[in-house]
């Protein structure tokens, strides 16, 4: 068991060796990788109108993985609120050694359907396929606005009202 903390990210290679009187050694190692969890930095667009067509959101950030073995695919899960999408993988770079195919990935491209979102802020949050099943855990909002609303209003808004709040 390797409890968090013990191993800096990286790849590593391991053997086994039986203590003494056997002193075995394994002719052959096995390679695994210690991966930081995904970190989502920006979404593109950060403020849409749901309510009159399906929305394509960017989400950009660092260590989202994708793992491809024998039997499927694997792919991290992009949540929304209460909803869950399975996004598409760009910008990724293989992780050469392992057993199964792994790509860390630094974009994710999601559709959110028509009428899914309700008017407000959404906090946006991925979770990579198991093994590698950490979370990101950085708060990036994401706004839908009302079809009469003005977005470049809304988006001032929400960026002064604090200060005025706080002024007040």
């Amino acid at each position: 068991t390797i409890t968090k903390g013990d191993l800096p990210d990286a790849m590593y290679t391991a053997s086994v060796t039986n203590p003494a009187p056997a002193d075995c050694v394994t002719s052959n190692t096995l390679t695994f990788a210690v991966v930081p969890p995904p970190k989502v930095l920006k979404v593109t667009p950060d403020i849409v109108c749901n309510a009159q067509s399906d929305v394509t959101l960017t989400i950009q950030g660092t260590g989202f993985l994708g793992i491809t073995d024998s039997s499927a695919t694997s792919l991290p899960t992009v949540s929304i609120g209460t909803s869950d999408f399975t996004p598409t993988l760009s910008g990724c770079t293989t992780l050469d050694g392992l057993v199964a195919k792994v790509e860390t990935c630094t974009e994710l491209t999601i559709t959110v359907p028509q009428g899914t979102l309700t008017t407000g802020n959404h906090a946006i949050r991925v979770v990579n396929p198991k093994p590698g099943d950490c979370n990101s855990e950085e708060v990036v909002e994401l706004t839908e606005v009302e079809e009469d609303e003005d977005p470049v209003l809304q988006r001032a808004l929400e960026i002064i009202r604090p200060a005025v709040e706080e002024a007040v």
